[in-house]
């Protein structure tokens, strides 16, 4: 029960948020032509500016209302920092070890699914 209350809690800020960003956009379009075209342009491009940083505005608020998002956030973020993880049911993990093969980095073995990341997708280098 407690987690489909959080759940719901989740869904209604992120819908709140939805409706909220896009609502003066959405009732602008529909009352601009009873009212022969007189919204000035600026306020068209604020209520649509306004409708994209929804976009921006909901991974913060993932991060913000969800623990495992934020967690793996964290780690991304921080450079795979030890203080953001959990602890491991395995015990100690193997420490990455990288080759570099033309020009590329490969992981060889025993590295976090963070560290993997890092290195294939952000050409960053993994700390050993």
């Amino acid at each position: 029960m407690r987690t489909e209350t959080k759940a719901a809690k989740t869904l209604c800020i992120i819908m709140g948020c939805f409706c909220l960003c896009w609502a003066p956009f959405f009732v602008t379009n529909i009352v601009d032509p009873f009212i022969d075209y007189t919204v000035p342009g600026k306020v068209w491009t604020a209520f649509l500016w306004l409708g994209y940083i929804n976009s921006g505005l909901n991974p913060f608020l993932y991060a913000f209302l969800n623990k495992s998002f934020r967690r793996a956030f964290l780690i991304i973020l921080c450079c795979d920092s030890e203080r953001y993880r959990r602890p491991s049911i395995l015990g100690q993990t193997v420490p990455c070890s990288t080759t570099t093969i033309n020009g590329s980095t490969h992981v060889l073995s025993g590295c976090s699914s963070v560290s993997s990341f890092l290195l294939l997708f952000c050409n960053r280098p993994v700390p050993v």
